[in-house]
């Protein structure tokens, strides 16, 4: 059990420090740590309650939600900062996630910040 949460510590913390690379997914952390990807799975998901690829996209959305709210990149160069090839596969996971597209919670944040200098 020792050696699981050990492993599944340091793939968390390689999740974390690659996740804006966009070829990164489960076989390539599989890889990186000499395991296979059903173990790497189940070790992950036992300490953490969630997928490595889940993990992995939430990471992601909560990055783009910073960008979203704190600068004026496009959706598009948002996607690319966290780790996506392209727009629209970040919109649609972003979507799962949050239940609003990246457009819609910018926006939405947009009008909690002016309403607040009023």
């Amino acid at each position: 059990e020792r050696e699981t949460t050990g492993l599944s510590a340091r793939i968390q913390e390689y999740v974390e420090a690659h996740y804006t690379d966009s070829s990164l997914n489960i076989s390539a952390i599989a890889e990186a740590f000499g395991v296979s990807t059903a173990r790497l799975s189940l070790s992950f998901k036992e300490r953490n309650r969630v997928s490595p690829n889940e993990y992995l996209a939430i990471l992601r959305v909560e990055r783009s939600k910073q960008l979203l709210t704190e600068t004026e990149l496009s959706i598009k160069e948002i996607a690319v900062n966290v780790g996506y090839y392209d727009a629209s596969s970040f919109i649609r996971r972003f979507k799962q996630i949050t239940g609003v597209t990246p457009l819609q919670y910018r926006r939405s944040k947009e009008d909690t910040n002016h309403g607040n200098d009023a």
